[in-house]
C-alpha cells in the first residue's frame, strides 16, 4: 500500500454585504442591519407619535441610539442607557444619519437610520455578531424641542430580546486562504499477474464443490 500526501485548500469567504432583520409580534417595532466594509447601517421604525429608540444590551445597560421626526426629516442622538433614568446624551456622538430610512413596516410613524462602526469605540460597545441581546423602547409623547438631538426624555419601559442582526455567516469581511497538508491518502498497490484469476473459473471451482457434497450425502 503506498500513500501519498495531498494539499488542501481551504477557502473561508464572508460576504462584505450581510445583515438580518427582526420584528416584535405586533409589528410595532422593526429593526434591520446590514454591514459594508468597517460600518453597519441600522434602519429601525416604531408605531409612535413621541420618539422610537434602539439598543445594543440590555434595559439597564446599553449603548441607544434614540430618533424622533422633526418635520419631513429625523433627529438621533447617540445615547447610554443604564435603567435608572431615560438614558443619558453621550458626549461622543458615534453614529451619523443615513439617508432615506428603508420602510420596515407601513404602520411606522417613526422611521430611523444611521451608521457606525462594527467594532467598539471608546464610547460605545461593538455591534454584535451572532444571536445576541438587543433593547428597544417607545414613547408617545414628544420631545421639548425636536430640533435638539440632546432632548430630555421621558421615563418609558423598554423591552428587550435576542436577535441575529448580522448572520453567523458574518464573523470576518476578508477572504482568508489557507493551504495545509492533509493526511495521507491511501492508494491500492497494482494488482500482481499472479493474484489475477478469471472468474470463469472461481465459478467453475464453486460448481465442482457443490456436486461433490451432493454425491456424497446420496
Amino acid at each position: 500500500m503506498k500513500f501519498i500526501p495531498s494539499l488542501a485548500v481551504a477557502a473561508i469567504v464572508a460576504p462584505l454585504v450581510s445583515g438580518g432583520q427582526y420584528c416584535n409580534a405586533a409589528k410595532s417595532f422593526c429593526v434591520s442591519a446590514v454591514t459594508s466594509g468597517d460600518n453597519v447601517t441600522v434602519t429601525y421604525g416604531c408605531r409612535a407619535s413621541g420618539w422610537c429608540a434602539f439598543g445594543i444590551g440590555n434595559i439597564t445597560d446599553a449603548d441607544v441610539v434614540v430618533g424622533w421626526n422633526n418635520g419631513g426629516s429625523f433627529v438621533i442622538s447617540d445615547r447610554t442607557e443604564t435603567g435608572n433614568a431615560p438614558p443619558a446624551f453621550d458626549t461622543v456622538q458615534a453614529i451619523s444619519p443615513a439617508a432615506s430610512p428603508a420602510t420596515l413596516d407601513a404602520s411606522h410613524t417613526i422611521k430611523i437610520s444611521y451608521t457606525r462602526l462594527v467594532a467598539a469605540t471608546a464610547a460605545d460597545k461593538s455591534f454584535p455578531l451572532g444571536r445576541s441581546l438587543f433593547m428597544y423602547a417607545m414613547s408617545n409623547t414628544t420631545v421639548s424641542d425636536p430640533t435638539n438631538a440632546n432632548s430630555p426624555l421621558t421615563q418609558n419601559a423598554g423591552k428587550q430580546f435576542k436577535a441575529d442582526l448580522l448572520g453567523q455567516g458574518n464573523a470576518t469581511a476578508t477572504v482568508r486562504q489557507r493551504t495545509s497538508r492533509s493526511t495521507p491518502t491511501a492508494m491500492a498497490s497494482p494488482t500482481k499477474k499472479s493474484d489475477a484469476r478469471p472468474a470463469t473459473s472461481n465459478r467453475a471451482g464453486i460448481l465442482f464443490v457443490g456436486l461433490l457434497s451432493a454425491i456424497l450425502l446420496v
